[in-house]
Order: C-alpha cells, then sequence, then structure tokens
C-alpha cells in the first residue's frame, strides 16, 4: 500500500485532534485582543479558528458551509437529519466579529475581506433559530459605519432580513414577496426599535414558527387565521401618523 493512500485512510492526527479541541481558546483569545484594541492579533487568532475547522472538515476555509456541520450520535457516528448548531452560530459569530474589526477600516483590501465576512455571517445565520438575533445585532451596527462598509453591510442585512427559510406567520399567510410583508418589515424598523419594540419581537420570532405548524396541523385554524391577520395590518397603517403612511407602505 503506497504512503499516499495509507495516509488518506488514515483518521485525523493526534494534533489535528487536540488543534480542533482548542478552537474554543482561540475565539476566546480573538474576543480578548479585540476588547484590548490589538486588532492584528485578534483577526490572527479568529483566522485560526477557521483554519482549525476548515482543516477537521477537510476543506479551504472559504469553503466552509453550514450543511458540512451535523451532530454527532454518542456512538460517534454523523446524524445526517440534525445540524450542529452549536458550530454554526460559532462560525457565524467569529465572521460577524471579523467584519466588525474590518468595518474599521476602508483600504480595499479590507473592504474585499469585510464582504467575505459578511457573506460568510449570513450563509451561516439564514435558516437558524438564532438568525432574528444576528439580524438586530446587524442592523443596529448600522448605525455606527458610513461610506462603502455601510452599502455593505446594509446589502448583508438586507439578506438576513428578507430571506429566511423559517415561515413565520405573515409569510405563511401571504408568501414570501406579498406586499403587506413589506409593510410589516418597515414597520418593525420604523416603530419597534426600542426596549419594547424587542421584547415583542422576540416573543414572536420565538412563537410563530409553532403557530405556523400548528396552522399546517389544522387547516380551519389556518383559514382563521389569515383574515386577522390582513385586520392587524390594516390597523397599524391605520393608527400611523399621515405622513408616515405613504413612506412604510412603499418602502
Amino acid at each position: 500500500m503506497s504512503a499516499a493512500k495509507k495516509n488518506k485512510n488514515e483518521g485525523p492526527s493526534r494534533a489535528m485532534i487536540m488543534g480542533y479541541k482548542c478552537r474554543l481558546d482561540y475565539i476566546k483569545q480573538g474576543q480578548m485582543y479585540e476588547n484590548k484594541g490589538e486588532l492584528i492579533n485578534a483577526i490572527t487568532v479568529y483566522e485560526k479558528y477557521f483554519e482549525v475547522v476548515a482543516k477537521w472538515h477537510k476543506v479551504e476555509k472559504e469553503k466552509l458551509k453550514p450543511e458540512m456541520f451535523k451532530k454527532l450520535t454518542k456512538e460517534g457516528l454523523i446524524n445526517e437529519k440534525e445540524d450542529d448548531l452549536h458550530e454554526i452560530f460559532l462560525i457565524s459569530l467569529v465572521s460577524w466579529n471579523l467584519a466588525r474589526i474590518y468595518a474599521y477600516s476602508d483600504k480595499e483590501k479590507h473592504l474585499e475581506k469585510l464582504k467575505i465576512m459578511l457573506d460568510r455571517f449570513v450563509l451561516f445565520s439564514i435558516g437558524y433559530k438564532f438568525q432574528f438575533l444576528n439580524c438586530e445585532t446587524l442592523r443596529k451596527y448600522l448605525k455606527k459605519v458610513t461610506g462603502p462598509q455601510e452599502k455593505l453591510m446594509e446589502e448583508a442585512y438586507q439578506k438576513l432580513r428578507v430571506h429566511s427559510k423559517r415561515c413565520y406567520l405573515a409569510t405563511h399567510c401571504y408568501g414570501e414577496n406579498h406586499p403587506h410583508l413589506f409593510i410589516l418589515r418597515n414597520f418593525r424598523d420604523n416603530y419597534l426599535d426600542n426596549w419594547g419594540g424587542e421584547i415583542f419581537l422576540k416573543f414572536y420570532y420565538t412563537l410563530s414558527p409553532g403557530m405556523v405548524t400548528y396552522c399546517q396541523q389544522h387547516k380551519y385554524f389556518d383559514q382563521c387565521l389569515s383574515p386577522v391577520v390582513r385586520f392587524l395590518i390594516r390597523l397599524i397603517v391605520l393608527f400611523l401618523p399621515a405622513k408616515n403612511k405613504n413612506k412604510i407602505c412603499t418602502k
């Protein structure tokens, strides 16, 4: 048997296993450096995290995809039906941390890296239960950036906000691109940007997936829900200040 074939059949080396087990330390170190303002060191250890994870999955770090991350059973076997949400969230977290660092600079090479990190942040957020949290984090940070950085982050925010794989109540009632959804989204962004609105939104995004499942299982309830949602939208538009109605409805 050739050495190349032998190496291919071998499992991960001891060094690789130790490196993978230490990957959380890289995140902690990166956060520590970031808090101290040592951004170069923070970038180095954050990238080290990606390198370790990519090496474990035998791909280049630029080719990491959410579908690669599946939970392991107690026997150490891959469970293809269940995502490893912990690792997926960590990748979105590190991507966001790096994006914030690169957003400090308007150099072309840093803007390119900012886009790469934002794309990865979006990729590892959409469709998961922490998507709303990540979306809100990005929305609030938009107020702190200007210029090309703001444009890149706005594009990422729109992807997170609109392209959701989870079927929430309004989307379930109307479909993905119905005009009423834009009314609701703009109402959320313009009028729920406060602590009370945040509490309501967290409640809504926690409750609505279960209600959608219930609707799918009980058709009569499903038929009753759509008129209720339409009525609520009419109330929202009715009680908006006159000068803002067109603004909300046409965005």
